[in-house]
């Protein structure tokens, strides 16, 4: 269950009569997100707007099975009430943010660039015991400025449409549903020194995963593309870059 707050100084906050929107037996909800998004361009909204071609995205993270779960819907202002639109489940077989480790996530304006930003939690997939041992446990990472736009255009796929599984297999992850209308996928993968990004279908789907590789490291690292499916596959193009060093204060 998630409540909305009103404030019109943001001192002195107001609670909604009514929760804003709740589905039963989803557990607890942790770090609950609503904001808007645009329908007609890739530009993130300031929370107040309430008027154009917009939708908004409720975002919980589910105790349960720590993981984040959006719906995309409309906001009723004047009932402080909101309903999912018939494109996704809502719960714990809905849509998520991230198909690997990645929880209780948050989002927020920048006006500066006109972009909705979100910061995520990647936590470890050791056991506790082996956090002590390394000193720390978990990394804060946000998504591409263009991550809820990506998410929206998902919703215009069409039921006829064919669709195939992108199997990603590390330490921690998961099955994906990717559209394959067009029998192509693509895919980008960022590489850190303890974590992997991948971004299937342009983004519409992600995978978050911690690593920290004994063998691989600098010059001993490599990237192979291997195919254990049944049907050809031919890579058109093939790219790689290393990534700048950080910014450090």
């Amino acid at each position: 269950m998630a409540h909305l707050y009103q404030s019109r100084d943001f001192m002195k906050w107001t609670k909604a009569q009514h929760p804003l929107h709740s589905s039963a037996m989803t557990g607890m909800w942790e770090c609950p997100d609503f904001y808007l998004v645009s329908l007609d361009c890739e530009n993130g909204l300031e929370t107040s707007v309430m008027t154009g071609n917009i939708k908004h995205v409720l975002k919980v993270s589910l105790d349960e099975t720590r993981y984040e779960y959006y719906t995309i819907g409309t906001y009723f202002p004047k009932k402080d009430s909101y309903v999912p639109d018939n494109t996704s489940l809502d719960g714990r077989a809905g849509l998520r943010y991230d198909y690997g480790n990645f929880y209780a996530s948050k989002t927020f304006f920048d006006a500066s660039r006109n972009r909705r930003i979100l910061w995520g939690w990647v936590n470890e997939s050791d056991a506790s015991n082996e956090d002590v041992k390394k000193g720390w446990a978990g990394i804060q990472i946000w998504m591409p400025n263009n991550f809820v736009a990506t998410r929206v255009q998902m919703f215009k796929v069409g039921s006829s449409l064919e669709k195939n599984k992108l199997w990603y297999k590390p330490s921690f992850a998961g099955f994906v549903d990717v559209d394959l209308a067009d029998n192509k996928l693509s895919l980008r993968s960022l590489i850190d020194h303890s974590i992997v990004e991948s971004f299937g279908a342009r983004g519409k789907t992600c995978i978050t995963s911690r690593v920290y590789p004994t063998l691989a490291v600098l010059k001993n690292a490599h990237l192979y593309a291997f195919n254990n499916g049944s049907e050809t596959i031919i890579i058109e193009s093939l790219n790689a870059w290393s990534m700048g060093n950080p910014l450090m204060n």
